[in-house]
């Protein structure tokens, strides 16, 4: 295997912080669905032998906070119509029924789409907009023929607190996605940041006497 930089892991990058020898920041992945039944979470628990920790979210730590627009959020306060109003120019509507940023995202779903199904992706390969299939539209395109306000995508955005996310993927895709996000159960990530991943990932490779290049 050979790394064209200097270090493993790519966007995975755990650093501790100066004076806090036991406390991992992420620079980039941070954390993973516990609940998720996927690839990833075998690849973690079952082949590199690795044991999540809490990752504390919105849903389970009202007190988590937020930087929006130069403003200082707690999770709880994000919830809260009157407090975002402070940062974000939202319209009527979206004011009367706003409980949270996701509120916005399924409203404006939920208007081109009345029979929304956030189950799985297959159902979405058949519906269609105007004609067109919603597999074959991106986020963003979604969000304009629902008439969403640049205000309310910015709030969606900007709280999920990974822009590239949100970077026009397809829409049929992230629907589902998205709301798997925002109803998770539990998130975790490690002890010693995500990085740990990389760590038992590359121990693993040497054991398996793959030369690693960096």
């Amino acid at each position: 295997v050979v790394e064209s930089t200097s270090r493993f892991g790519g966007r995975i990058h755990s650093l501790n912080l100066p004076g806090m020898p036991d406390v991992a920041a992420d620079l980039g992945a941070m954390h993973y669905l516990a609940d998720n039944t996927s690839v990833q979470s075998y690849l973690i628990h079952k082949v590199l032998g690795l044991e999540g920790v809490d990752f504390p979210t919105n849903s389970s730590d009202p007190r988590i906070p937020f930087v929006l627009r130069g403003r200082r959020f707690t999770a709880e306060q994000l919830g809260n119509v009157t407090e975002v109003s402070k940062a974000y120019a939202l319209t009527e509507v979206e004011k009367s029924l706003y409980t949270g940023p996701g509120s916005l995202y399924e409203h404006y779903v939920k208007k081109l789409i009345p029979n929304y199904d956030n189950t799985s992706i297959s159902p979405w390969s058949e519906k269609t907009i105007d004609g067109r299939f919603v597999k074959d539209l991106g986020w963003l395109e979604l969000a304009m023929l629902a008439d969403m306000s640049d205000e309310a995508m910015h709030l969606i955005i900007d709280s999920s607190g990974a822009a590239d996310f949100w970077d026009n993927p397809n829409a049929a895709a992230l629907a589902v996605q998205h709301t798997t996000f925002l109803h998770a159960s539990e998130y975790k990530t490690f002890s010693g940041g995500m990085e740990d991943i990389v760590r038992a990932l590359t121990a693993k490779l040497k054991s398996m006497g793959v030369e690693l290049i960096a």
